[in-house]
């Protein structure tokens, strides 16, 4: 997923608080399952698959380059369909403050 808010939100605003959430299903023999939300650290196009991030280049990891450390995680219950959340805020409010483009 990719949002471009550089055009929605002031460029005086501060990010106090980030969330995103997402419908997921989960089947396991284990209770739970840590999901992580990472960064992803190459740009895309619209054309991108899971093995280009231009529908021709080669991603370094196929399924895109991400960050090593996740910015959030949550805890996904097995043999569910949920609407699970996670709070990157920390990576929002300094991506944002930095006013680096996003890549993600």
């Amino acid at each position: 997923m990719q949002f471009d808010v550089a055009d929605n939100v002031p460029r005086n605003a501060q990010v106090l608080e980030a969330q995103l959430g997402a419908t997921v299903g989960y089947n396991s023999s284990s209770s739970t399952q840590q999901v992580g939300l990472y960064q992803v650290t190459h740009s895309w196009t619209q054309s991108a698959t899971w093995n280009a991030y231009d529908g021709s280049n080669a991603w370094s990891t196929p399924g895109g380059d991400t960050a090593s450390t996740p910015a959030a995680t949550t805890a996904i219950q097995t043999g569910t369909t949920q609407t699970a959340y996670w709070e990157p805020s920390a990576g929002c409010r300094a991506e944002w403050t930095a006013r680096s483009p996003t890549t993600g």
